[in-house]
C-alpha cells in the first residue's frame, strides 16, 4: 500500500505505522475491526476504525496513513462530494480511502 511521489507534497500528515493491536477493546461490530497501530517515523499512536469486510490487515503488518485536505492531485479544494467521475486522484493511490469528515 505505498503511496506515489504526489501523495507527499498533497498531505497533511503521513507516515509509515505498525499494526500492534487489533480490536483492543474487544469487537463491537461485525464489519469493523479497530487497529491500534504506532507510526514508524513519529511515534504516533492511532485507533482507526476499518471496514474488514473491505480492507484486511493483521497485527505485525506494515500501513501507509496519508491525512489530506483534498483528494484533487492538483491540490485543488474538494466541494465535499465524492467525485465519481473516474478522473485519476489521490485515492487512487491507495487500497483503501476514507472520505469525509
Amino acid at each position: 500500500m505505498a503511496p506515489s511521489s504526489n501523495s507527499s507534497s498533497l498531505s497533511l500528515f503521513e507516515d509509515q505505522f505498525n499494526v500492534s493491536v487489533m480490536n483492543p477493546e474487544g469487537k463491537k461490530f461485525e464489519s469493523v475491526n479497530r487497529v491500534q497501530a504506532v507510526g514508524l517515523t513519529y511515534g504516533v499512536n492511532i485507533l482507526l476504525d476499518v471496514n474488514c469486510d473491505l480492507f484486511k490487515c493483521k497485527v505485525g503488518e506494515g500501513l501507509s496513513i496519508c491525512l489530506a485536505s483534498t483528494l484533487d492531485l492538483d491540490g485543488g479544494r474538494d466541494d465535499g462530494v465524492w467525485d465519481q467521475r473516474g478522473e485519476t486522484n489521490l485515492a487512487n493511490n491507495y487500497e483503501y480511502v476514507m472520505y469525509g469528515e
